[in-house]
């Protein structure tokens, strides 16, 4: 149980991208493919975000679809037995992990005050359930919510293979 929260917070994928140019020309290559910020985009699913030699930090942006919970691809470029390859993690955003560590640990925090609460008062044998049901809708809604982006990585992945 505590393998699965930990790998539905902070778990990533790997990911390695090889590319048949040097670093320069897949930096121009991918930037050209890519664009800075997501603002106007109507009928499109574009890559969006910044891409440098050192780090290439990249999202794919839906129309009038928004979930903070999608994977990112965070990375950067490195060469390596004479090839540069773009290597990297596909995982939530940092924010979005800092939010619901804050939650979870928040509801264990409680749900453990609670049960203090209940075993001195007997009134109130019904708060520590309130803390374990505010931890199951948190991560419930976390799994549902990446869930819902899972094809992200398979297009972000196709989009990089296609530029490099």
């Amino acid at each position: 149980m505590l393998q699965w929260l930990r790998n539905l917070l902070y778990g990533g994928i790997d990911a390695e991208f090889p590319s048949t140019f040097g670093i320069d020309e897949s930096v121009r290559r991918l930037a050209e493919g890519t664009r800075r910020n997501g603002l106007f985009v109507f009928a499109s699913d574009p890559a969006v975000g910044t891409v440098t030699a050192s780090r290439v930090h990249l999202q794919r942006l839906r129309p009038f679809f928004r979930n903070d919970f999608k994977p990112i691809f965070d990375g950067g470029f490195v060469e390596a037995g004479g090839r540069v390859y773009l290597r990297g993690i596909f995982r939530m955003s940092a924010y979005t992990r800092f939010f619901m560590s804050v939650w979870l640990g928040f509801c264990v925090l409680w749900t453990l005050m609670a049960a203090v609460a209940a075993l001195l008062d007997p009134i109130s044998w019904w708060f520590p359930f309130a803390g374990v049901g505010m931890f199951a809708l948190g991560a419930g809604f976390t799994a549902v919510a990446r869930h819902m982006s899972r094809a992200d990585i398979g297009w972000l992945s196709e989009a990089i293979r296609e530029k490099l």
